[in-house]
């Protein structure tokens, strides 16, 4: 739930910026989706008893835990902008 896992904003802007390219959601929603998948098993193994909840922030430094390596670089999009 909202109470369990928060996501920054500067979460939310290196996904859209370092992991998807596409102009619609479809890819930021999975991407969103796979790391609070990955945050909810996280707060399962480490919590012991359902009393026991703790909260999660997923901060954009934490985002190589939960979705890898970026995708995107802004490098990479200057070395491609440019025919030839």
């Amino acid at each position: 739930t909202s109470d369990e896992v928060t996501v920054t904003d500067a979460a939310l802007r290196k996904i859209a910026a370092d992991y998807t390219r596409e102009p619609g959601v479809r890819q930021f929603e999975r991407l969103l989706a796979k790391a609070l998948r990955k945050a909810a098993t996280n707060l399962g193994t480490e919590a012991g008893t359902a009393d026991d909840v703790t909260s999660l922030v997923i901060d954009a430094p934490d985002l190589v835990d939960y979705l890898g390596r970026p995708r995107f670089t802004p490098e990479s999009f200057e070395r491609t902008a440019v025919p030839g």
